[in-house]
């Protein structure tokens, strides 16, 4: 019994000493609410592993026949489920009305899910749908709920691609324009006391210290690293492994050259 009981929880405890993550085996979620979303409600927990991911908290754990990779974000925003076409999103058992992207290739490959469909059409942007696009994507269901954005499916959910699922959901986080924190926030508003409100004294006339502008950027400057939270979709996928699909860098472009948005490229062996 012992043996068959190792040899169950061998692959999750491996996985996290190999990612200095932490093996809590059948140790519910601290947030009762971390699953209120997902068609999981009262599965119990198992082979639960948890930690730090490219900075951010994350779990990855099993639910009855579920696989689930979740990942905290910066704040908490409304529930929207992006679910493969082919898993049939009435199925499921999620709550929220159906919406498109006005995307033809994105809308047959996923459906889209939500009681909010401007915050749905804003959080799946170009850049986001891109990401959605990538085979590190395939056969999960992406729900965003609270401060989770969690990676799930009906399936075994073999260990060995688990990274590259949690490598996905950094992405997904460093997608999501800053706008959308600052609009759909959710996080209930700390009161103020009356003693600390500021108010503006009277504008006064505009002079020659205040005639400020904002300095032009040279042509051709590299891109701000602010624009996402990671910035990292190339470098967080450049060693994963999916299915036997390597992917990897795609040469340096000669100079003078066009280079593409995307640097890096799957292998097929």
């Amino acid at each position: 019994m012992w043996e068959r009981i190792d040899r169950s929880t061998r692959p999750a405890r491996e996985f996290a000493q190999a990612h200095d993550l932490a093996y809590l085996g059948c140790v519910p979620l601290e947030a009762a609410h971390a699953l209120d979303a997902l068609p999981l409600a009262g599965l119990p927990v198992r082979h639960r592993v948890s930690g730090q991911w490219r900075g951010r908290s994350i779990q990855r754990f099993e639910a009855g026949c579920y696989t689930v990779e979740q990942m905290t974000m910066p704040r908490p925003l409304p529930t929207v489920h992006v679910i493969p076409a082919a898993l049939a999103p009435g199925t499921l058992a999620v709550e929220g009305r159906g919406t498109t992207t006005g995307d033809p290739d994105f809308d047959r490959r996923w459906c889209v899910t939500t009681d909010n469909e401007r915050v749905a059409a804003e959080l799946l942007s170009p850049g986001m749908r891109e990401a959605f696009m990538h085979p590190a994507a395939q056969g999960r269901a992406v729900t965003f709920h609270g401060e989770y954005v969690s990676s799930w499916a009906d399936d075994s959910g073999s260990w060995g691609t688990a990274r590259v699922r949690l490598e996905f959901l950094a992405v997904v986080v460093g997608r999501i324009a800053p706008h959308i924190w600052k609009r759909f926030d959710l996080s209930d508003p700390c009161p103020v006391d009356a003693d600390a409100v500021w108010l503006p004294a009277p504008e006064q006339p505009e002079v020659a210290q205040w005639a400020v502008a904002p300095m032009p950027e040279a042509v051709g400057a590299p891109p701000r690293a602010d624009l996402s939270d990671t910035g990292e979709f190339d470098v967080a996928l450049l060693s994963a492994e999916l299915d036997g699909t390597t992917f990897i860098p795609e040469p340096e472009p000669a100079s003078g050259a066009d280079q593409g948005s995307w640097l890096i490229a799957p292998a097929f062996r």
